[in-house]
């Protein structure tokens, strides 16, 4: 779940990074809860490619269920969000693109309390799922298919799909895993290349690989930075998703990467504690100054 903490005063009051599930379940929950309000494309678009679609594609799962909730939609009254229709389409992309073709996906409606904002958020659902590009000016032009297999074979080597919901055990497992995974993220990253690119990782989804054109813009520079906060919170359930076994163990056979995204990668959050630092170092100048050069 990716929401806002919002000191639980959300139903159903859960979410929290550190509930991340018990006993053998533990590491099946993951959370991101965002410690300040209005994040938007940016923010969520780092959350995915960083820390939800690895994990995902590491679990490989059977089937997915979306719980499409659109309160997070900027102009909703409850969410606190600001995530655009665009950003709602690109998250779908990133998820179908990282699960491939063969994994049932099913998004149920949950959410939303603003009904001019709601359509437009379920049209961009609706038209990610029918791999139709989200740009109506696009739509009859040559839709973004997956990579041919010839390339995919060149950048990851050999393809092939091995188990899922537990850890590889032989060397040559932990290899198909490696590849499938790095396919998948690959995959799903690509779609948020509009939003957010990792500072240590530029160039890396461009290799071989054509600009998608569901997307306008996305060969484009991301359109702002992500906040330090939320970069802080992404961290911060990436270290309680550590802590588990199961992607301790998924973690140290370099199948899922799960280090802390660099805090230089945020923004705006740096400017304003700056900007508070020198404005209260000045007050504290001028102060001695009137107190006649006494050290405060």
């Amino acid at each position: 779940e990716v929401d806002r903490e919002n000191d639980f005063s959300f139903y159903p009051g859960t979410g929290q990074p550190n509930e991340c599930g018990s006993t053998k379940a533990k590491g099946m929950n993951l959370n991101v809860a965002w410690s300040e309000p209005d994040m938007g494309d940016p923010e969520f678009a780092a959350a995915l490619s960083e820390l939800i679609l690895p994990v995902i594609s590491a679990f490989h799962p059977d089937l997915v269920l979306i719980s499409a909730g659109f309160d997070a939609a900027e102009g909703d009254t409850i969410g606190d969000c600001s995530l655009s229709c665009r950003g709602y389409y690109a998250m779908t992309r990133s998820l179908l693109k990282t699960i491939g073709h063969d994994v049932p996906v099913v998004a149920i409606l949950e959410g939303g309390y603003n009904l001019s904002v709601i359509p437009g958020c379920m049209e961009a659902v609706a038209l990610a799922f029918l791999d139709e590009p989200f740009e109506p000016a696009l739509r009859d032009l040559v839709k973004a298919d997956s990579l041919p297999r010839e390339l995919l074979e060149e950048l990851f080597g050999p393809i092939d799909d091995d188990g899922n919901g537990e850890p590889p055990h032989t060397d040559e497992q932990v290899e198909r895993r490696q590849t499938m995974v790095r396919r998948g993220t690959t995959f799903g990253r690509q779609e948020l290349l509009r939003f957010w690119r990792h500072p240590h990782r530029e160039g890396e989804l461009d290799v071989g690989i054509e600009p998608r054109s569901s997307i306008a813009g996305t060969n484009d520079k991301p359109l702002r930075g992500v906040k330090l906060s939320a970069i802080q919170d992404i961290n911060l359930s990436m270290q309680y998703l550590r802590k588990c076994p199961f992607w301790k163990d998924m973690w140290s056979m370099n199948i899922v990467d799960l280090h802390d995204i660099p805090e230089s990668a945020g923004v705006g959050d740096v400017d304003e504690v700056v900007n508070s630092s020198n404005a209260l170092s000045t007050g504290v100048s001028a102060l001695e100054n009137m107190l006649g050069g006494l050290k405060i």
